[in-house]
């Protein structure tokens, strides 16, 4: 649509932007810097195909959508079920492209943004325009199904297997907290608030003030230095940003934080640190997984392999001594949004030669959907 969309600016004349981010900017930092951003979704009805512009952290009510359009079936059409030609249409006669008459909804107060920012898959890959232009054309009605996102948690897993009966019998768990991921956003840390409270008296909301360094020197190709300080006011942000929601659990469950920093302070950190490190030169399968993930999370950057792999690797090793101590301080569960692939390797017992306390870690991978709408 947005290919469309521009071949029907350039028809009519209407100045835009093409914007496509560098991979190192985050969905979040994306969000919070764009006014105006609207995902395109096209949603099919029996009574014709409807564009939706859903801001972020929005979705489509659609027992509200049906009842406000007066249709009884509605389906996001995706990909190859999306129909070519959605917006345009050219003229038998003279071959110019002219606009589908396709019913449009806008959502409310986006009549006063003076810009649009429009995006259909990512958010890297956008198309600005003026609204008043955008609305000129397309005529778009004001959107009154539109309702902030909710999510609900649910196991996706559990490692090793058998805990996955007993996690009940847990009375205190570990929330790890990554900075500028899109699996923190703060529906979506609600909701695992939500799943925790219900099986946990305590959490650690473990925030990694100094390992996330090495992201930021990944990311922006900045000194340690700089990275550290960034990172640690990052962490202070969001340990207020964040602070009501944990508060309003304590009720059911106690949440408390700690940095990633703080526990590095611990004597027997580098005790753990050092130990990992070692095994990576000593032991080839544990070499393989570190090198997995330091390559995953590096690739996904878009930036060089060979020059930022060792800030990889430093950023895991980091982050594994500090759940050792964490362990050793009396936290036996890890929960996390998705996949922490090797601690589910050594939740399982693939990797017999890291610390006892970090083999005895239960390892929680939580799945989160959106709540009745999409």
């Amino acid at each position: 649509m947005l290919k469309e969309l521009k071949i029907l600016s350039d028809s009519y004349n209407i100045k835009y932007s093409q914007i496509i981010y560098s991979a190192a900017y985050t969905d979040r930092e994306i969000i919070r810097s764009t006014q105006g951003l609207v995902k395109m979704v096209l949603v099919k009805t029996e009574n014709g195909n409807i564009l939706v512009l859903v801001p972020p952290q929005h979705s489509i009510d659609f027992v509200a959508f049906k009842k406000h359009l007066g249709v009884k079936n509605a389906k996001v059409l995706k990909g190859d079920d999306a129909p070519h030609n959605i917006l345009l249409y050219h003229d038998i006669e003279d071959k110019t492209p002219s606009v589908f008459p396709i019913t449009t909804f806008i959502p409310e107060g986006f009549e006063h943004q003076d810009l649009l920012v429009l995006h259909e898959h990512t958010y890297t890959d956008v198309l600005q325009l003026p609204q008043k232009e955008f609305t000129h054309l397309m005529k778009p009605k004001t959107a009154c199904f539109l309702v902030p996102k909710r999510y609900k948690a649910k196991l996706r897993y559990a490692s090793p297997v058998s805990a996955k009966k007993s996690i009940n019998n847990y009375r205190k768990c570990i929330l790890g907290f990554s900075m500028e991921n899109p699996s923190f956003e703060r529906t979506k840390v609600e909701a695992m608030v939500g799943w925790i409270n219900k099986r946990f008296e305590h959490c650690l909301v473990v925030i990694g003030d100094s390992i996330h360094r090495n992201t930021l020197q990944i990311n922006h190709d900045i000194g340690e230095e700089e990275a550290t300080q960034q990172a640690h006011r990052m962490a202070q942000n969001v340990a207020e940003e964040y602070r009501d929601i944990f508060e309003r659990s304590c009720n059911a469950c106690h949440f408390e934080y700690v940095f990633c920093s703080e526990v590095q302070k611990k004597a027997e950190y580098q005790n753990y640190h050092d130990q990992l490190w070692a095994l990576v030169d000593k032991n080839q399968h544990f070499a393989k997984s570190v090198r997995k993930f330091a390559e995953y999370f590096v690739k996904r950057r878009n930036v060089d392999l060979e020059k930022y792999f060792r800030l990889s690797s430093t950023y895991l090793l980091e982050e594994l001594a500090i759940f050792t101590c964490l362990v050793k301080q009396g936290w036996p569960v890890f929960v996390y949004p998705g996949t922490f692939g090797i601690l589910k390797e050594i939740a399982d017992g693939e990797h017999p030669n890291v610390p006892d306390e970090l083999q005895s870690l239960v390892n929680i991978g939580l799945e989160l959907k959106v709540r009745g709408s999409v």
